[in-house]
C-alpha cells in the first residue's frame, strides 16, 4: 500500500512540474511587435556584451613634401605617435561619457559603443604640390591679415588626393580601396584640430589637419588626445551623424549653440566624449548595411569562429534582438534567460547555441543563419523534463513565430544532459 502511494505521489508531482516547465514563461506571447532590423532602435547596445563589437577597417595616407619632410616619418618613434592616436580614439569610444546638459533628460547611458577602428595599412605619399592645406585650401583675409580654410576648396583638394592617391593608385589593393575607410594625414602651419568627411555613411575619404603640428609643436606637444577626438569626430560623420548645432535625425540630441555641449559631435571648447543611445544605434544601422556603403569597411571576422567573443544571455534578462547581428562565438541562454530573435542573426562557422534548463529561445519572424555561406552546429537542448530523485529538472524552450526559421546548422537540434 505505502508503495502504491509512493508512486501516485512521484506521478502527481512529475504533473506538476510539468505544467510548471510548461507555463514558465505563459506571459509571452507569439507576437513582439514589428522588428527593427531598419531602426536605430534596434542596435542601441544598453548592455554591451550582447552587441558584437564592429571592427572597422582604415587606411592612414601621411602626405609629405617631396624630400619626405613635413609629417609623420616612417620610424618608430613616429608610429607609436600614431598608434597613441588611434588608442585614444578607440578609447573614448569604449569609454562614452554621460551627455551634459542632459536637456532631453535621457535615463539610460550607453557607455560603449561597440565599435573600434583598425588600422590595416600606413602608406606615405611625397607630394610638395599638394602637401600644404593653407597655401592650396585657404582664402587671405586682408582685414586682419590671416588666412581661412575654405571648405569647398578642401573638399576638392581631398577629392583630389582620394583619386590620386586611392581609386587610380595602382599600387593599393582592393582591399584598400573597397573595404576600408582612407583617411588622410594632412598638415596646413598652424592649422590643426580640424577634420573634414566626405559625406554620412560613406567611406570615401577623411581628411584630418595639423596632427603632426600637434606631435611637434603646439602648446601641449605631443599631443594624442586633440588629434585623438579630431579622428573620433570626422569618424563620427563617415558612419553618419550631424553635429548637433546643425539638423540633427536623432531626436534624444538637443539643438544648442556650437560648442555648448560635451557630445562627440559637437565642437570646441566644450566637445567631448559623450554620444546618445540614437547616435550609437545610428552608428550599427549603417555599419550593419541599412545605410551607405560604409558597412564595407566592417572587417568581416564572423566567417571565423572565436570561442572568446562567446555571448551568455544572463539568467532573468529578457533580451529582443530586433537589430541584425552577426555573432562571433557560441550564444547560451542561461537558466531564467529568455533570448527573442527578430532579426536576422549570423551564427560562425561551428558556432552553437544552447538554451539551458529553465532558458527559452523563441525565434518571433527572425531567422538564424550563417552570413558566409557555411554551416554552424547547432541548437542544443535539454532533454525532456523528467524526475530523478524528486529532483526535478525542467527541458529548454524553443518556440517559433511568424515565419521564424532557423538554417544553415550542421546538426539543427541537439537534446543532451545540460
Amino acid at each position: 500500500m505505502c508503495v502504491k502511494k509512493i508512486i501516485t505521489l512521484i506521478l502527481i508531482l512529475a504533473a506538476v512540474s510539468t505544467c510548471f516547465a510548461q507555463s514558465e514563461h505563459k506571459d509571452i506571447q507569439p507576437h513582439f511587435g514589428k522588428s527593427n532590423a531598419n531602426n536605430y532602435l534596434g542596435y542601441i547596445p544598453y548592455i554591451s556584451e550582447y552587441m558584437p563589437i564592429k571592427r572597422v577597417r582604415i587606411v592612414l595616407h601621411i602626405l609629405q613634401r617631396d624630400d619626405a619632410s613635413g609629417n609623420f616619418q616612417e620610424n618608430p618613434q613616429d608610429l607609436a605617435f600614431i598608434n597613441r592616436i588611434l588608442n585614444h580614439t578607440n578609447g573614448i569610444l569604449k569609454d562614452l561619457d554621460s551627455v551634459r546638459p542632459n536637456t532631453k533628460n535621457i535615463q539610460r547611458r550607453v557607455r560603449d559603443s561597440r565599435v573600434q577602428f583598425i588600422v590595416d595599412t600606413i602608406l606615405f605619399h611625397q607630394d610638395s604640390k599638394m602637401y600644404d592645406f593653407k597655401q592650396n585650401c585657404g582664402d587671405y583675409n586682408t582685414h586682419i591679415h590671416d588666412t581661412f580654410l575654405n571648405e569647398s576648396k578642401a573638399f576638392d583638394h581631398a577629392e583630389k588626393l582620394y583619386l590620386k592617391y586611392v581609386s587610380n593608385n595602382p599600387d593599393l589593393s582592393k582591399k584598400d580601396i573597397d573595404s576600408a575607410i582612407n583617411i588622410f594625414f594632412v598638415e596646413g602651419g598652424t592649422w590643426n584640430g580640424r577634420g573634414m568627411t566626405y559625406g554620412l555613411f560613406n567611406k570615401r575619404w577623411i581628411y584630418i589637419l595639423g596632427s603632426w603640428y600637434n606631435y611637434k609643436f603646439s602648446q601641449f606637444a605631443p599631443d594624442h588626445w586633440t588629434n585623438g577626438l579630431t579622428l573620433a569626430h570626422e569618424l563620427g560623420h563617415a558612419l553618419g551623424l550631424e553635429h548637433p548645432f546643425d539638423y540633427c535625425s536623432c531626436k534624444d540630441v538637443q539643438k544648442l549653440s556650437k560648442g555648448t555641449t560635451n557630445n562627440l559631435m559637437d565642437y570646441w571648447p566644450k566637445e567631448g566624449n559623450a554620444m546618445t543611445p540614437c547616435q550609437v544605434g545610428t552608428w550599427h544601422l549603417g555599419l550593419s548595411g541599412y545605410h551607405g556603403d560604409v558597412y564595407k569597411a566592417v572587417i568581416n571576422d564572423w566567417c571565423s569562429f572565436h570561442q572568446n567573443e562567446s555571448i551568455t544571455i544572463q539568467g532573468d534578462d529578457t533580451v529582443f534582438f530586433d537589430g541584425d547581428r552577426k555573432l562571433l562565438g557560441d550564444l547560451t541562454i542561461a537558466s531564467g534567460a529568455v533570448l527573442i530573435v527578430k532579426c536576422k542573426l549570423s551564427m560562425p562557422p561551428g558556432g552553437t547555441i544552447t538554451i539551458m534548463p529553465h532558458g527559452t529561445l523563441i525565434i518571433d519572424g527572425g531567422k538564424i543563419y550563417n552570413a558566409c555561406g557555411q554551416k554552424w552546429n547547432a541548437i542544443v537542448m535539454d532533454k525532456n523534463t523528467h524526475f530523478l530523485f524528486f529532483k526535478i529538472k525542467s527541458s529548454s524552450v524553443l518556440q517559433i513565430y511568424n515565419d521564424g526559421s532557423f538554417i544553415d546548422s550542421e546538426n539543427g537540434i541537439l537534446k543532451m544532459e545540460l
